[in-house]
């Protein structure tokens, strides 16, 4: 690929000329990493991968306008495009921040910090109760970080 854009660019665009300046041209032996490809090698890949990858950039470039439409696809998302908008969302985080005793997650307000022996995380708390051939019955998930007062909850599931 590098050779074609190489050559294209000085206006060599034969593939038995490029195949002669990965011989005779420092800046082709150095794109071509010392390899001296053979000019159908070279065609070849300009009829068949050049086109499959142009075939795959056509259906992303597809995909992506339908999906983004006008737009790039990496913008802020609507609740902080705006300096307002972001001012007032951290000021709520901070006021968040200061109610709260518990450390609070930016991401995921549900969460909580688990204490376990080695660190604190960011995590739920899952509990379940199988059968003894290993079938789920119940399972139970609170943002609470001990088990004590949840595990009950999960060997004892309400029915539907």
């Amino acid at each position: 690929m590098r050779l074609l854009f190489y050559g294209y660019a000085i206006g060599i665009r034969s593939g038995r000329k490029i195949a002669a300046a990965c011989e005779s041209d420092v800046a082709f032996m150095y794109l071509s990493s010392m390899y001296k490809p053979d000019f159908r090698t070279i065609n070849d890949f300009r009829k068949d991968q050049v086109e499959e990858i142009m075939k795959k950039a056509e259906a992303m470039d597809k995909e992506e306008d339908e999906k983004y439409g006008d737009n790039r696809g990496d913008e802020l998302p609507k609740e902080i495009n705006t300096k307002e908008k972001l001012r007032n969302k951290i000021k709520e985080v901070i006021k968040q921040i200061k109610e709260e005793d518990d450390k609070i997650n930016l991401i995921d307000n549900d969460a909580k910090v688990v204490r376990s022996s080695r660190s604190l995380r960011t995590s739920y708390n899952c509990q379940t109760s199988s059968t003894a051939n290993g079938i789920i019955v119940s399972a139970y998930v609170t943002n609470a970080a001990s088990d004590r007062e949840h595990s009950f909850p999960a060997m004892s599931p309400k029915e539907p």
